[in-house]
């Protein structure tokens, strides 16, 4: 039988420790640390998958801000030396 983990937890919980232990209890792993505890246990589909996600995982847009990075480049774009070409 296929079985699959989700493991997710914030940031300095213990939740790779959880993957890394999942992946070698069931077999997956010949040895404990085999599997790093990120994303998929495995490239292809196997018998026993654990996906690990640290929260938050992935970024979002900000609204409302901007980085200074975003303004110092509109500031660069709207340049009269630009503005010219």
């Amino acid at each position: 039988m296929k079985n699959c983990w989700i493991i997710c937890g914030p940031e300095s919980s213990g939740s790779v420790f959880i993957a890394k232990t999942i992946s070698f209890a069931t077999g997956h792993c010949e040895f404990f640390g085999q599997y790093s505890g990120h994303g998929f246990n495995s490239d292809s589909p196997s018998e026993n998958l654990v996906l690990h996600r640290s929260l938050p995982y992935g970024r979002h847009k900000k609204v409302g801000r901007q980085s200074s990075r975003t303004r110092s480049s509109k500031k660069l774009l709207n340049s009269p030396k630009n503005m010219n070409e």
